[in-house]
């Protein structure tokens, strides 16, 4: 599942980024965030993402 990377280079940006997505600050990584062709954030989900979740995660995508 190719997509964009985000780098994040301080802890500050990276407790940041997580107060924007309305995540503790204590959250473990990795995080994905699921962004539609649109922009919309579809899904943010704290953890792994594995191959059959391919599906669920082309339909959120798609906004299904």
């Amino acid at each position: 599942m190719p997509g964009h990377v985000s780098w994040i280079r301080s802890q500050e940006d990276f407790t940041g980024l997580l107060g924007t997505l309305s995540l503790d600050k204590n959250a473990a990584i990795p995080i994905h965030v699921l962004i539609d062709p649109d922009g919309a954030l579809r899904c943010v989900r704290v953890g792994s993402i594995h191959q059959e979740n391919y599906g669920a995660v082309r339909a959120l995508i798609a906004g299904g």
